[in-house]
């Protein structure tokens, strides 16, 4: 990794050895390590994250929820993708970032091209990946931040500030993620990176046209689709409460929010769908 010029307060490595590629899930983690004083861990997606041609790979924090208030970290790292019989054979690449429980996963979404893993890298005669086995390494260096505002994203956090009096982020339950979740809940929407569809609409986008945009996004008519309003009951546990009737189709988006959801700062939401019967689909 290049030396960025900072006081290191910590640097640790840890190789995580995969076997059984082929039958990862699309997506996993490494066992916890520790570094900094804090759990950590990789987060990869074997077959791509939101591609299809590339491996992704990340440095996940592995504790978001129980951090304290205000928590950040600072890193340098660098994640190495490697041979185990021939540690010549590698790809890495190499970041730094601010960490915080809003943020608590960084890396790379193209980490290298999925097909190449396979072939013998140029002027070696090994793959990346053989016998359905590899190593991924990561290399983390916790960076001293005696000012508190070390790669701080000021502007970043102003543009947000302001898409948030305009936009309303939603996300959605398929029927796919609820029958691929694993758990006790419909899905886990404070996982790093989930692969819960989202959408940032206007608040003033009508209902109508978001159901519009759905539907397109889903591939599927607007007639076969009903959501559902998810709330967080008392007992933690996310369950559909009330269907969006479209009798709301006039109606803004943040009129919905606060009419069915005024406690949550964003929209979640569970899709119904029908399926067509003999090429006809019976209104909800």
């Amino acid at each position: 990794m290049p030396d960025l010029g900072y006081e290191i307060e910590d640097f640790q490595y840890y190789t995580w050895r995969i076997t059984g590629w082929s039958g990862l899930e699309k997506r996993t983690t490494s066992p916890e390590f520790e570094v900094g004083g804090w759990k950590w861990r990789i987060l990869l997606f074997p077959f791509g994250n939101k591609n299809s041609d590339t491996v992704s790979v990340y440095l996940d924090f592995a504790d978001p929820k129980g951090a304290p208030a205000g928590w950040h970290s600072c890193v340098q790292f660098a994640l190495l993708l490697w041979n185990p019989e021939d540690p010549t054979s590698y790809v890495s690449n190499n970041a730094h970032h601010r960490f915080t429980a809003k943020e608590p996963d960084w890396g790379f979404t193209r980490f290298y091209t999925l097909h190449k893993l396979f072939a013998p890298l140029e002027n070696r005669t090994r793959p990346l990946i053989e016998n359905n086995a590899c190593n991924i390494t990561v290399f983390v260096r916790i960076i001293k931040d005696p000012t508190g505002v070390l790669w701080h994203d000021f502007k970043n956090e102003e543009i947000k500030a302001e898409e948030s009096h305009l936009y309303l982020s939603i996300k959605i339950v398929t029927p796919q993620i609820f029958v691929q979740h694993q758990g006790f809940d419909l899905a886990n929407f404070d996982d790093p990176l989930s692969v819960i569809p989202q959408f940032k609409v206007l608040k003033s986008e009508t209902y109508r046209n978001f159901k519009c945009m759905a539907a397109k996004r889903f591939g599927c008519s607007v007639e076969q689709i009903r959501f559902w309003v998810l709330v967080i009951r008392q007992n933690k546990t996310v369950r559909p409460d009330t269907p969006i009737n479209d009798n709301f189709f006039g109606m803004s988006m943040e009129e919905i929010h606060i009419k069915m959801a005024a406690r949550q700062i964003e929209l979640k939401l569970f899709l119904e769908m029908a399926k067509p019967i003999n090429g006809k689909v019976l209104a909800f």
